[in-house]
């Protein structure tokens, strides 16, 4: 016998925050990349188009990525491999400090994604 609608399934509401969290911080995250376009280039001595590239190699090395940690998150423990995912990030913005050319910037920003 099925059961009666008594409102909206809770999972709808995870998947909306969920959703919400993703799309707010995704959108100031590539807000910001503006901010260092003109520094990084002038200091650097890249072009912007060259430095669009970097940025879009970053999103080459999330899109790789994501299959695979998503698998792995759901396969093993969790709360160590986001210990370890924020370490290596971190590790990778002090990387970015040592950059001096396009390439090993792009092979940095490839890896932290």
């Amino acid at each position: 016998m099925p059961q009666a609608n008594k409102g909206i399934f809770y999972g709808w509401y995870i998947v909306i925050t969920s959703f919400l969290i993703m799309f707010s911080a995704f959108s100031i995250v590539n807000s910001l990349h503006s901010l260092f376009l003109v520094p990084v280039t002038e200091e650097l001595g890249m072009t912007r188009t060259t430095f669009s590239f970097v940025l879009s190699v970053g999103g080459l090395g999330v899109a790789i990525a994501s299959p695979f940690m998503g698998k792995l998150l759901a396969k093993r423990n969790m709360k160590l491999i986001m210990a370890a995912c924020v370490i290596l990030a971190g590790c990778g913005f002090m990387l970015y400090s040592l950059a001096q050319s396009a390439v090993y910037f792009a092979i940095v920003h490839f890896l932290s994604g």
